[in-house]
């Protein structure tokens, strides 16, 4: 597969994007048995697409597969269901792109297609109604069904404790320039990838969004 500009895209494998997304993460102390497992659950959850016509097909894995990972385990260390972080990466994926994005260092946060620079905005406060719904859900049931709340993107430079109050009651805050900067980090040590691989790869994250 290739961009706009016929660079071809980075395409890695599962045992290399477990690997890189370990180290963005910061979970070197967790054991790579069960990480993969998570990943995998995640994936039969529907975390992941395939294009339509490869379902068969193996999963690879670019920036824009990381990220959805990425923000799914930070959800997940919020003490998130993992079914409900599914969800949230998946049904409100256009909310948090742009914080995903923002959480990028402002170089490669930039739109290289406009020279625009992005929004900043890497702090995410996810509304906790679907988390206080949850015990209305009987312990076998394997997806919760009921609504999401919403998500908030901010810089954070602002106070939060006065941004979540105005906003909402209860709720998760991430911030995701805690892995962002380091999951393009990581793809840049990879001795096969260039910069110009990058660079399509952030603007392939940026325009996923519906």
């Amino acid at each position: 597969m290739a961009t706009q500009d016929d660079t071809p895209a980075i395409l890695l494998d599962f045992s290399e994007a477990l690997r890189v997304l370990m180290s963005a993460l910061g979970m070197e102390g967790v054991t790579r048995s069960a990480f993969q497992s998570r990943v995998r659950q995640l994936q039969r959850m529907g975390l992941l697409s395939r294009e339509e016509g490869r379902t068969y097909e193996r999963f690879s894995y670019g920036l824009l597969e990381l990220a959805r990972m990425a923000i799914a385990f930070r959800m997940m260390s919020a003490f998130m269901l993992p079914s409900v972080a599914v969800r949230y990466a998946t049904e409100r994926w256009a909310e948090i792109v742009p914080s995903l994005i923002g959480g990028l260092d402002e170089a490669d946060a930039r739109n290289r297609w406009s020279g625009d620079s992005a929004r900043h905005t890497p702090v995410l406060a996810i509304e906790g109604v679907a988390l206080s719904r949850l015990g209305q859900k009987a312990a076998s049931d394997s997806r919760y069904d009921g609504p999401l709340g919403r998500v908030i993107a901010h810089s954070g430079e602002t106070d939060l404790i006065g941004v979540l109050t105005t906003t909402m009651t209860e709720g998760v805050v991430i911030d995701t320039r805690s892995f962002m900067s380091r999951l393009v980090g990581e793809l840049r040590r990879l001795d096969y990838v260039s910069e110009a691989q990058v660079a399509n790869e952030v603007d392939r994250l940026r325009f996923s969004a519906p």
